[in-house]
């Protein structure tokens, strides 16, 4: 995955923030918020977010393990 930014203040995202924007607010958003700017417009806390994190994780959810496995593959791509 090519590295993405907040909209709300710039900062590198992880694959997870990434993620969690695309399940709570769809696959065709066109902004990336981090977890401090998402919980900001979405009236919660960033500790909340993270929670919902894990919980995406512990249920399998696809959007997290597809950027996961993309992430990796590139990451051996770059050691080819």
């Amino acid at each position: 995955m090519k590295a993405v930014f907040c909209a709300g203040c710039q900062a590198k995202m992880s694959v997870d923030e990434v993620a969690l924007n695309q399940r709570l607010l769809g696959m065709q958003i066109g902004s990336f918020f981090c977890v401090t700017c998402l919980a900001g417009r979405l009236g919660t806390t960033p500790k909340h977010l993270q929670t919902l994190i894990v919980r995406f994780k512990e249920m399998g959810c696809a959007y997290f393990t597809r950027l996961m496995e993309e992430s990796s593959d590139e990451k051996t791509n770059d050691r080819m």
